[in-house]
């Protein structure tokens, strides 16, 4: 081969691959399926997904050590690949090689995912109750379980599970972060609103009632005025829909005031407004007439500068320009006949 490469990695690699075929039979080939591909599948989505990931065959020590030296190869392989195809000195052979050593990694990859998926449902159940569906968090847990299986170091001689926890755990916690507010919040200001409410629970336990804003501030060692900010940031929005009066026929929408909406009066005169001024605009010659509207935005409510519109007819800005002016004067001539000429002002 013109291309170093270890022939044992690709035959020992097969060997392996072969070996574990032999003994679990196709649980190899089995595809990471895309969650949302499960969702919507029966009525019980979490029932229906729990059945299927409990279908997926689990791995001893000695599997897990293997598939993850296969994964590592596969990752060698791509970034050697990728290096000698930058400097044009692969051969026909040795791409091929690198090729299936890349395919046997991600195959590998799909296991160690398949095996692992309990392992996220059993970390996601601590994290209920905070915004997001179930499934949704499961979702956030199992892209923590793919950067654990990619970033897996398995010389350093620890299980996989312990690894994978720490990144199931850190996802999901960004995941609700980012995700079970309607309001954004920074992952790091999160973590100091959790902290102040820990307090307040420990507090309240230790005092026999609520504690005051200076002996929680004096807790987590923070001013009394970043604290009531964090509180004031922690509280959720309250949906428009939310159903208010015993009668329950009422939103809380219905009494809140629309200040972009106009009054009747205003919606009336902004019609006749817009029917005069097409009025105007049908009179001209067709080039001023595309102008203009253009110009006001009349047909998309989106006016265009002068620039815009040369680049939009393929002509000069000072040609645009002078075909505007003549539109002008034909629009406040007529306007003056109308007695619309207060519109043109």
């Amino acid at each position: 081969m013109s291309t170093t490469i270890d022939s044992n990695v690709r035959a020992n690699t097969k060997g392996a691959t072969t070996a574990a075929q032999t003994t679990t039979s196709t649980d190899d080939d089995v595809e990471v399926e895309v969650l949302g591909q499960v969702r919507g599948a029966s009525t019980d989505q979490v029932g229906d997904y729990l059945r299927h990931i409990g279908r997926m065959p689990l791995l001893d020590a000695q599997e897990e050590t293997e598939i993850a030296r296969r994964i590592e190869v596969g990752l060698f392989a791509e970034e050697k690949l990728a290096e000698l195809d930058a400097a044009g000195k692969v051969s026909a052979s040795d791409r091929s090689d690198y090729r299936w050593l890349i395919h046997d990694g991600e195959r590998a990859k799909d296991r160690m995912i398949t095996a692992n998926l309990r392992l996220v449902v059993s970390i996601a159940k601590r994290y209920t109750q905070r915004g997001l569906p179930f499934m949704d968090v499961i979702q956030e847990g199992n892209l923590g379980l793919v950067r654990a299986v990619e970033k897996f170091d398995y010389t350093q001689g620890y299980k996989f599970s312990t690894y994978a926890t720490w990144w199931i755990r850190q996802a999901i916690a960004r995941g609700l972060a980012d995700k079970a507010r309607a309001i954004r919040i920074p992952v790091h200001t999160v973590e100091r609103i959790n902290r102040i409410s820990r307090a307040e629970r420990d507090l309240t336990v230790d005092l026999g009632r609520a504690p005051t804003v200076d002996e929680v501030a004096a807790e987590v060692a923070m001013e009394v005025a970043d604290l009531v900010d964090l509180k004031s940031r922690s509280h959720e929005p309250v949906s428009i829909h939310t159903v208010v009066g015993d009668a329950e026929d009422s939103e809380l929408g219905d009494f809140i005031e629309d200040e972009e909406t106009p009054s009747p009066g205003e919606a009336t005169e902004t019609s006749l407004l817009n029917r005069d001024i097409h009025s105007l605009v049908e009179g001209l010659p067709d080039d001023e007439a595309r102008v203009i509207r253009m110009r006001f935005g009349l047909d998309d409510d989106q006016p265009m500068t002068l620039d815009e519109i040369s680049k939009r007819v393929h002509s000069s800005r000072q040609a645009v320009s002078r075909v505007e002016s003549r539109a002008r004067l034909r629009m406040f001539a007529k306007a003056v006949s109308q007695d619309l000429q207060l519109y043109l002002q």
